[in-house]
């Protein structure tokens, strides 16, 4: 590994060849371990920083050495329980079986017929389940860790992930706050270990219900607009937002620019 000057050194990836049933296409260029495909999985890194890569080129053995190295726990969860993703193992199913209540879809499991691939459509299911599953789970822990959703700093990171699963929801039918709901499964999976979610799982509940009820207001009203300009652009075949009409969902009725950005990109 080498990032141009600085600290530098061999690389160890190890990666996990899970068959033939996840690529066997000998002309594929990307079916090699470190390669775009889903058969061979990295599962474990070691960095060796050993060198220093100075200004003219050259290397030299710096001072203090050492080894940084990380394990996939979800992948590694993967392979134990012979499931095509992170997502498809213990740690994520109960979430997503618990979001399936609200949900007027079903999450598609592994081996399952894809309906959609049988009549020819392109939507995927299971991406909105995978969202929200990830982003609860995210947000919980650190609401737990002492974060709150604000309009700054990492609370803002906790805000946005919020509403891009409140987003998310939408496509799968869930028109209500439900998230907060998710709380207590997140707190069980992971309560041997860290106990603190369920410890703080009343409160953890409340902040993020508050901030799913403040959002779903903001959403159904700017998106009502959002597509009476959309609509407008289009039939006088145009297909850029203007600024004004951007800055206006966000300044008059708090609808997020990024919101606007992605669901332009999807009109």
């Amino acid at each position: 590994w080498d990032i141009g000057e600085g600290p530098s050194g061999p690389n160890s990836e190890i990666f996990y060849d899970r068959g033939p049933e996840y690529g066997n296409d000998e002309n594929d260029p990307e079916l090699y371990p470190g390669g775009e495909n889903e058969r061979y999985l990295e599962i474990w890194n070691l960095v060796f920083s050993q060198f220093n890569h100075n200004p003219d080129g050259t290397y030299t053995p710096l001072p203090k050495q050492n080894i940084d190295t990380g394990m996939g726990l979800e992948r590694m969860a993967s392979v134990v329980q012979n499931v095509p993703t992170n997502f498809d193992t213990d740690l994520f199913m109960p979430i997503i079986e618990k979001i399936e209540e609200f949900s007027s879809r079903k999450y598609k499991r592994p081996n399952e017929i894809d309906l959609n691939e049988i009549f020819g459509s392109e939507e995927d299911i299971n991406t909105p389940f995978k969202v929200i599953a990830d982003h609860i789970r995210t947000v919980a822990f650190a609401i737990g860790d002492g974060a709150l959703p604000s309009n700054e700093g990492r609370g803002y990171v906790l805000r946005r992930l919020l509403r891009r699963a409140v987003r998310y929801a939408k496509q799968i039918g869930i028109e209500k706050p439900f998230m907060y709901k998710l709380v207590p499964t997140v707190g069980e999976i992971m309560v041997d270990f860290y106990p603190e979610v369920t410890e703080k799982h009343e409160f953890i509940s409340r902040v993020i219900k508050n901030e799913e009820d403040r959002f779903h207001e903001t959403l159904d009203g700017g998106l009502a607009i959002l597509s009476e300009v959309i609509e407008k652009e289009k039939a006088a075949g145009l297909t850029v937002i203007p600024g004004a009409d951007a800055f206006k969902l966000y300044d008059t009725y708090g609808f997020p620019i990024e919101l606007t950005e992605e669901y332009a990109e999807e009109a």
